[in-house]
């Protein structure tokens, strides 16, 4: 920045200096003249671009800032499905344990009917 600042002020300085120029006899320099528009041109062109640099640093920055808020969003969604996920998987083994439980009590039941069938 302070690059930009000093080459400006450089460039205004020469634009001044040119146009303070003594002009001998009352005649009129052209190449003065079209040196201090191209200078004056130049320092136009240079706040400009560094403008445009300006915008797009605010730009990129305003993206990033979205990505980021994006990604803590998604991490939270992926969170949130990981939790849900275990307790699913949490869920399913109470059941299966349940279910095993069940199929021991009616192999004894069934064990106990064929005894006193047979009895």
């Amino acid at each position: 920045m302070r690059d930009y600042l000093a080459e400006n002020q450089e460039l205004r300085e020469r634009a001044k200096a040119t146009r303070e120029k003594p002009y001998s006899g009352g005649q009129v320099d052209l190449a003065t003249i079209r040196g201090t528009q191209v200078t004056e041109l130049a320092v136009s062109r240079q706040q400009q671009l560094r403008t445009c640099d300006q915008k797009s640093q605010i730009d990129f920055d305003q993206e990033r800032a979205q990505w980021i808020r994006e990604r803590g969003r998604l991490r939270e969604e992926i969170e949130s499905i990981s939790t849900q996920e275990r307790r699913a998987r949490e869920m399913v083994a109470s059941l299966d344990q349940q279910i095993r439980g069940w199929n021991q009590t009616c192999k004894s039941l069934r064990s106990k009917v064929r005894r006193l069938v047979i009895a």
